[in-house]
């Protein structure tokens, strides 16, 4: 229902506007035509069709920006859903990485310097999730750069 409210509306106003022509005996039409009459002085009646062309194109052009923002709202829509999915997922697979980080502590002669490695791996990695996750603008650029800000930044200082 209230996705056709101002219909509704339009509706309602049309129905009052019939019902007082009907009790009024008010004829709008002839009002009309005496009123382009009297003023044929001023040529009131060729700058119509113009002005409703106009109106007609200037119509059709917010309804055409109408549609190309719903898309554009449903691709971040569908873009949110699949960052938080991706989160998920990624959050998970860190999670048992972490169970092999505590096997590899407990095995002898396991290399440290992996495992520092390992840890600076995860310690990237969670930041990049978090940094994605955090992204406002849902735009190429915005989500590479959130991604590998350091590219970027460079790219900036070549120009």
């Amino acid at each position: 229902m209230k996705k056709y409210s101002l219909t509704l509306i339009g509706s309602a106003i049309a129905v009052l506007a019939y019902a007082f022509i009907i009790i009024a005996e008010f004829d709008a039409f002839e009002a009309f035509v005496e009123f382009v009459a009297k003023h044929e002085v001023v040529e009131l009646d060729e700058f119509f069709i113009p002005l409703a062309l106009i109106i007609l194109f200037a119509f059709i052009d917010l309804l055409h920006r109408h549609r190309i923002q719903i898309l554009e709202i449903e691709k971040q829509k569908v873009y949110k859903a699949m960052l938080g999915s991706s989160n998920h997922v990624l959050n998970n697979l860190i999670n048992q990485m972490q169970l092999f980080r505590i096997y590899a502590e407990e095995t002898e002669g396991f290399p440290k310097d992996a495992l520092q490695l390992y840890d600076q791996t995860i310690d990237e990695a969670s930041a990049k999730i978090k940094a994605m996750a955090n992204v406002t603008k849902v735009d190429e650029e915005a989500i590479s750069s959130s991604v590998h800000p350091d590219v970027f930044e460079k790219e900036d200082n070549q120009l």
